[in-house]
């Protein structure tokens, strides 16, 4: 029966308040101050009046205590579901720990009973497994026989007799291990760091507490969160010269770690400004001991009289006096230097030396006020108060302000009280440090010849001794006894300086507020209204008094040169836009949307719908700037403040709702503005659908529109001309509604001139093909034209796309609506309209598509462009159509298949880099710093890869490299090996461990198996720990807690390893956080008495659990923070895996480098690595990319016709012609694990003359076959050939011609052939020649070429000689039958260099991106296109590493070459005006009907002056 109920889980303590104390006797038992603190504790950790179970468990408990135990103790105190109140916790605690032996054997029976007479058996043993963790001694089962209720009697006397053999009841009855409420003085007491710096230094607990305060202000102000020289030097210099401001740092920073902690800062300042005259001396030897040897060579000696005498107030600088110093300090050596060749001098002749000479008073002067006014120590004496403020401010009122440098206005009312407080607390004021300094009744009037005659005048350093310290002026004095109490300063009180705020408005600035008028109208003044103090004066005055209104005010350069302090700064009120809802109907308010699109078909439903939304401009803030304060500072200021993108931003002048002024030129200052307190600035944000609040107010109601308020500034790299026009071309288009992709293809494709040319001319109106049935009526190319018109014709500085959105959306729905959409399928979709509605050929024809059939490429090519053309002839075409060469080769019998392809748009994919980069730190077993490494490497791989890729990174074996997680000091857990990278998250940080043993001594276990067990024999992991004073606690355990902190450390172990060993192993890991210096304290800023650990190791090691918390020998009833482990030559045995470093606290706090724990070496594959991972590729290597082969998968199998089954096979994509206007698009966009992933790689391109020549197919350099000699040797194809394989003139003005590289003649042998790339073409077409490529048949094959307007199909049939015997006949015969343009021959031009003229930018994620444009004007230079606006921008600041598509012109492209040939009788257009100027500024174009030419040269002079008109 008993043994069933063992596995049984009862509830133990019953929902009963226990009565044995009362609340009334409890406080009784409990002192006053013990009282106090369990009220003050109590109402920190209360939620209202009531202490939650879990805080109960945790806090007053303990983790030690079992769960289920401490649950008991919380019903048996009177805790409820709500918690527990102050009354019951306290009854409670007081009963556990101050109860009598009856009382607790009560509770004993209460927390199973619930306050019965008797309880169960069952909740007995429930309570004895809950504190046995589950086990339950057999004397328990057969205590009471087979009773199943036990009195309250019969407990007593079993408790009396067991009570030794549980946990629970040792715990509440035995003296040494129970609960302790009140903890005697002395007992678990802890040394604070505040009283371990004061038992050191010459400060007291309350000044190290306040220089805390002020330590952590000094540090907020760096800009890496560091107090290191740069921030140093800041703050000190000036006035203390720059030459040894390194060094006074590095006497402060003593562990030379490149930064100053508290404990440095606290135990310089004492050295520095507190104590004897002689610890000020020897602090001052050690700024000058540069070497850190003990004594001063002559260059040091030098070095400390420059600094002395330039610190020396009368000093007057001379030229030539290197050699005066150095004479000077020979002769102080010669006097007092011990050493045989008066080379050195050490501290004791120093200080004998500075008692003689009076030159380093005035510099430990200085010293003492850089302790005072820049580290924050208060002063003892108010003389020194006063003195310290003055001088430091009479020093900076000499030195030359610079822009930008920052004062603070005092009230005068308290600086008179302040001065009055502090003068009157002195015997006479500033005494001598007023005082001129003089020596035998001479005033010094140069300090260099002062103190050359003082050195003269010098006799025995002993004889004067006395009486040069008698007439050393003192650095600080005592505060007479005042009979009149004076009037404490009291804060800083700035309020009655400002006028009164009646907007109540937030300030975006940090002026503090706007100094009122005094009662005469005038401006308030310096040292009559206000005081002006340097910033170092104000922050060490509001410490020490707390000012609670700062009034900074920044120094400004004026338009004469001059630097001063602008007091009075204009300050704006700002201004936003805001949704409201309103109940009016469409139209009804200025600002609404709708109506803003009416009359445009299939438009007005795609824009918001806002006939009950509208915008209203508020204000939001106010901001006070200064008048010679440039508005591209304010911009960037508000920007930051709204943490906004500059580019989503900009500001206008807000005279009222009908005058407005945008600010173009942000290099204008407020002055020049002629703004006035006061004014309002609209700042306006970017919707979130990228289109700005005042354009679309400003659109409301009309289609098409210029800026609502043009700017009457000029911008740098104006876009406007004196005229008051602006530059052709430098207009930008309105977003409507995250439009930027459609703005920023149409700025990019309207700068191909040939092509804004055309329709700029009117030319287009000629070939309008409005019978197309795949065309869209000719409405999309008369869009295009007006918005061209509108964009090149000077007088406009923003226009609204409205008319071709509307036909686009109508055409192609994609396109409507507001997301965000991809601007190369916009500019693909474009352009495609463009040519459909200006294809010159009204009846295409129908054209098959053949094969390669084992023929040349040069014929193959020619037949395929020859069939485009029969069905695409236009401008279009001829700028932009190319042709791309596909082979497809089948890997089992090699056989090929080679089509050629039209393309527009060139893609060009980008590497997809799915690889992670991680930086692991590897803990080495040798005691040395960890150092960083970097990897790439991919996500789905395990971390036994992982560990694999390290080791071959560090050069550490891998099965010594073990991935342990690190969470607040301890180890977390050990990551298994087969889990994968990218399902690993992690609380901490990972760590990679080299084991410290020897791998041929010692065999590691499986590494699966140590992870699942986390026990070994090789090693244990020991945890920093550090044990902290706790003022508010419940029970005495807590007033000491462990504090875990930096990296675990790996140590070696095994079955003989002693005691002594673990403590030598683990001391060889951690001594590097003590210093190298750790036993040279008499160098120390601190009493050397504490810098020392009295032990043979400044730590002790104890046994604890992974948690670091508790002991893991000990039960828990003894609440053990760990057994120690003595130090001798013992084994060590423990089954634990972890061991605590318990620091000795006061070696701690002045010894240990935490700083150090962050002090990680960095291995040359982390750079690496992040080079890698941000690297940019070339355009070359793109396009290498792109022409090389690649395998196809199995699910692209390709139709071989000689194996006459589906086959494998590889695919190569070549270039074989380029378009005039090149246009290159970068995949970025990929589908990865259904998900579209941009690729962010950066992508470097020439910005001219890049040579596309050597990515060119080169001609083939094979024999064709006998049929097709013949057929080339035929006078009636001579000429079709010639067109096909020879090169044409040079002088030849062809605008589409292939750009190929030199023809080899047909018939050459194999040592004329061309080579590519990647392999010759020869190999391939000599297999075309000898495998029989047959007819196609077309089968579904993947593109993947990257084109954007072509897709292929790929087959291979059985040779058929009938039809592949007279290829080239037939192609003379359908180019005769059909005679082409001859601007569409199959010329190779010499020159395939080309130059760059936009760029298409895409920044951010598929669906929340931003377009922006950048064009090459006419005029030479750049500009960027953000939607609406547009600036000139210098080549070398544009944005390259977002590109997302670049269009290139060819070199010395002939525009005029483009123009159609139309005559009279072919003409099917008529001459027609599309629309001319109008009030509201919209653009003229007007249609031009050419005339026949009779005379070309006429028209081509003709032609070339109506292209200045875009030039």
């Amino acid at each position: 029966m008993w043994k069933s109920l063992l596995n049984l889980n009862f509830k133990i303590g019953k929902d009963a308040k226990q009565s044995i104390l009362s609340y009334e006797d409890a406080v009784r038992r409990v002192p006053v101050q013990d009282l106090n603190r369990l009220r003050n504790v109590f109402r920190r950790d209360a939620i209202g009046d009531h202490l939650p179970k879990s805080t109960f468990s945790s806090c007053v408990m303990g983790e030690a205590v079992p769960q289920k135990v401490a649950e008991a103790i919380f019903s048996a105190f009177g805790g409820t579901s709500r918690g527990i109140t102050f009354k019951d916790l306290l009854a409670g605690l007081v009963l556990l720990s101050c109860g009598t032996q009856d009382e607790k054997l009560e509770l004993l029976f209460h927390l199973c009973s619930g306050g019965t007479s008797s309880m169960p058996v069952m909740d007995l043993i429930a309570l004895v497994k809950a504190s046995e963790d589950g086990k339950v001694p057999q004397h328990v089962i057969h205590a009471f026989g087979t009773s199943e209720l036990i009195t309250a009697d019969q407990f007593k006397g079993w408790i009396s007799q067991y009570w030794s053999t549980m946990g629970l009841t040792r715990w509440l009855l035995e003296n040494d291990f129970m609960p302790e409420l009140i903890c005697e003085p002395g007992r678990h007491e802890i040394p604070t760091f505040y009283q371990t710096l004061a038992g050191v230094t010459h400060l007291d607990e309350k000044e190290i507490f306040d220089l805390e305060k002020f330590y952590g202000s000094l540090k907020a102000l760096s800009t890496n969160g560091r107090f290191d020289l740069p921030l140093f030097a800041s703050l000190v210099s000036p006035p203390v010269p720059s030459a040894v401001v390194a060094h006074l740092f590095h006497a402060f920073d003593e562990n030379g770690d490149g930064h100053l902690d508290l404990k440095e800062i606290v135990c310089g300042i004492s050295a520095c400004s507190r104590g004897p005259l002689p610890d000020r001396q020897k602090f001052c030897f050690k700024i000058f001991d540069i070497r850190r040897r003990k004594t001063l060579t002559i260059d040091e000696v030098v070095l400390m009289l420059r600094t002395v005498v330039c610190v020396d107030e009368a000093a007057v600088a001379t030229d030539g006096e290197d050699s005066q110093f150095l004479k000077m300090a020979e002769d102080i050596l010669a006097r007092y230097s011990s050493d045989p060749a008066h080379s050195l001098l050490t501290l004791e002749e120093f200080l004998i030396w500075s008692d003689k000479c009076r030159l380093t008073v005035k510099f430990m002067r200085l010293l003492f006020q850089v302790c005072h006014i820049v580290l924050g120590l208060k002063p003892q004496h108010k003389e020194d108060e006063f003195s310290s403020v003055i001088e430091w401010s009479q020093r900076d009122a000499q030195r030359i302000k610079l822009p930008g440098d920052v004062y603070y206005i005092i009230s005068m009312e308290w600086w008179s009280t302040w001065e009055r407080y502090v003068k009157e607390l002195t015997h006479d004021g500033l005494g001598d440090a007023d005082a001129g300094i003089t020596n035998g009744g001479r005033k010094r009037s140069n300090a260099l010849t002062y103190a050359t005659d003082m050195i003269r005048d010098i006799q025995s350093p002993f004889k004067q001794a006395s009486s040069s310290r008698a007439s050393t002026p003192t650095l600080s004095r005592s505060s007479s006894t005042m009979s009149v109490q004076l009037r404490h300063p009291g804060f800083i009180n700035n309020q009655p300086l400002l006028m009164s705020d009646r907007t109540a408005l937030k300030s975006m600035t940090d002026e503090g507020g706007i100094l009122h008028k005094r009662p005469d109208g005038e401006l308030q003044k310096d040292d009559k209204d206000f005081k002006l103090v340097c910033q170092a004066v104000w922050r060490v005055l509001s410490h020490w008094y707390s000012g609670r209104l700062e009034l900074p005010r920044q120094c400004v350069r004026l338009d004469n040169g001059d630097v001063v302090v602008d007091i009075f700064p204009v300050c704006f009120k700002l201004y936003k836009h805001r949704v409201v809802e309103t109940g009016r109907p469409y139209g009804a308010y200025p600002y609404a949307y709708s109506g803003m699109v009416s009359g445009y078909s299939g438009a007005g439903s795609s824009y918001p719908n806002s006939g009950r939304s509208t915008t209203e401009r508020f204000a939001f803030a106010t901001a006070a700037f200064s008048s010679y304060t440039k508005f591209t500072e304010i911009h960037d200021h508000i920007c930051r403040r709204l943490r906004l993108p500059s580019d989503d931003l900009r500001l206008w002048i807000y005279a009222d709702d009908n005058n407005m002024t945008l600010i173009d030129d942000e290099n204008v200052n407020v002055k020049r503005m002629g703004l006035r307190d006061f004014d309002k600035i609209l700042v306006e944000i970017r919707n979130r659908d990228l289109t700005w609040p005042e354009e679309l107010s400003s659109l409301s109601g009309s289609a098409v529109a210029v800026a609502r308020k043009s700017s009457h500034l000029s911008r740098s790299g104006s876009i406007s001309r004196e005229d008051g026009s602006y530059e052709k071309g430098c207009c930008g288009l309105n977003n409507l509604g995250n439009t930027c992709f459609l703005n920023s293809a149409i700025q990019c494709i309207s700068y191909s001139r040939p092509l804004t040319y055309y329709f700029k001319m009117g030319q287009f109106l000629n070939e309008l093909n409005r019978t197309n049935p795949i065309g869209y009526g000719g409405l999309i190319a008369e869009r295009y034209a007006e918005l061209i018109g509108q964009l090149w014709s000077g007088k406009l500085r923003t226009v609204a796309p409205f008319k071709l959105r509307s036909i686009i959306g109508k055409h192609a729905p994609a396109f409507n609506g507001y997301q965000q959409h991809d601007s190369q399928e916009l500019l693909d979709f474009l352009l495609n309209g463009l040519h459909e509605d200006l294809n010159r050929v009204q009846d295409k024809p129908y054209v098959e598509l053949n094969d390669s059939e084992g023929r040349v490429d040069e014929v193959v090519a020619h037949e395929a462009w020859e069939n485009h053309l029969r069905r695409n002839q236009s401008i279009v075409v001829d700028l932009f159509h190319g042709l791309l060469r596909s082979r497809v080769k089948c890997q089992t019998c090699s056989n090929s298949s080679v089509r050629f392809d039209p393309f527009s748009v060139l893609s060009l994919p980008l590497p997809l880099d799915n690889l992670m980069i991680l930086e692991l730190n590897l803990v080495r077993c040798d005691g040395g710093g960890p150092i960083k490494y970097g990897l790439r490497i991919d996500p789905d791989s395990t971390f036994d890869g992982l560990i694999q890729a390290f080791a071959k990174a560090c050069g550490v074996p891998a099965s010594l490299i073990v991935p342990v997680e690190v969470h607040n000091g301890i180890v977390k857990r050990y990551v298994p090996c087969e889990q994968k990278i990218q399902t690993v998250t992690f609380d901490g940080r990972l760590y990679m461990y080299q084991v410290p043993t020897d791998p041929d001594q010692v065999t590691l276990p499986d590494s699966v198996e140590w992870m699942e067990t986390k026990t070994n024999d090789a090693w244990i992991m020991a945890i920093h720990r550090r044990m902290v004073h706790n003022d508010g606690y419940y029970l005495a355990w807590a007033k000491a807690t462990p504090k875990t902190f930096g990296t675990p450390v790996m140590v070696n172990q095994d079955k003989g390893t002693t005691n002594r060993q673990l403590y030598e192993r683990v001391w060889l890991q951690i001594k590097r956080f003590v210093g190298p210096d750790s036993t040279a304290v008499e160098d120390c800023n601190h009493a050397q008495e504490c810098g020392v650990c009295p032990s043979e190791f400044s730590f002790v090691l104890r046994i604890v659990r992974e948690d670091g918390n508790w002991c893991e020998r000990c039960p828990w009833y003894k609440f053990c923070r760990g057994c120690p482990l003595a130090v001798n030559d013992d084994l060590f045995r423990s089954a634990s895996t972890t061991i605590a470093i318990d620091w000795e606290p006061t070696f701690y706090h002045l010894r240990y480098q935490d700083s150090l724990e962050f002090m990680i070496l960095e291995h040359e594959s982390v750079r690496r690595a992040r080079q890698e991972h941000v690297e940019p590729i070339s355009l070359d290597s793109c396009l290498k990319a792109f022409t090389h082969e690649e395998e196809l998968g199995p699910d692209a199998l390709y139709s071989c016709g000689k194996c006459r089954k589906p086959q494998l096979a590889s695919k190569r994509m070549q270039l074989w012609k380029l378009p005039p206007a090149l246009v290159i698009h970068f995949k970025r966009f990929q589908k990865v694990r259904e998900l579209w992933v941009k690729s962010h790689k950066v992508v470097t391109f020439p910005v001219s003359g890049f040579d596309f020549s050597s990515y060119l197919v080169a001609p083939t350099s094979v024999t064709p076959p006998m049929d097709e000699l013949q057929l080339a040797s035929a006078p009636s194809l001579v000429n079709v050939h010639s067109e096909v394989c020879s090169l044409p003139d040079s002088s030849s003005n062809n605008p589409n011609r292939f750009t190929n590289g030199p023809p080899i003649p047909v018939g050459q042998g194999d040592g004329d052939q061309c080579h590519s790339d990647y392999g010759t073409v020869e190999d391939e077409t000599e297999q075309r020649y000898h495998n029989g490529d047959g007819d196609s048949k077309r089968n579904s094959f993947p593109d993947g070429t990257g084109t954007a307007s072509v897709t292929s199909q790929w087959t291979s049939t059985p040779s058929d000689d009938a039809s592949s015997s007279c290829s080239l006949a037939e192609l003379s015969d359908s180019t005769d039958s059909q005679r082409l343009s001859s601007s569409h021959r199959l010329d190779l031009p010499v020159d395939s260099k080309y130059d760059l003229y936009a760029i298409c930018c895409h920044s951010g994620l598929l669906a929340t991106g931003h377009y922006v444009a950048y064009c090459k004007n006419p005029n030479g230079k750049w500009y960027l296109f953000n939607d609406s606006s547009c600036k000139e921008i210098l080549e070398k600041d544009i944005d390259t590493s977002t590109a997302y598509m670049l269009f290139y012109e060819r070199k010395d492209l002939d525009y005029d070459s483009f123009l159609p040939e139309v005559s009279a009788a072919t003409s099917s257009a008529s001459p027609a005006t599309i629309e001319r100027s109008t009030s509201s500024g919209r653009a003229e174009i007007t249609a031009v009907s050419n005339p026949v030419a009779t005379d070309k040269t006429d028209s081509a002079a003709d032609d070339k002056k109506s292209m200045c008109a875009i030039q």
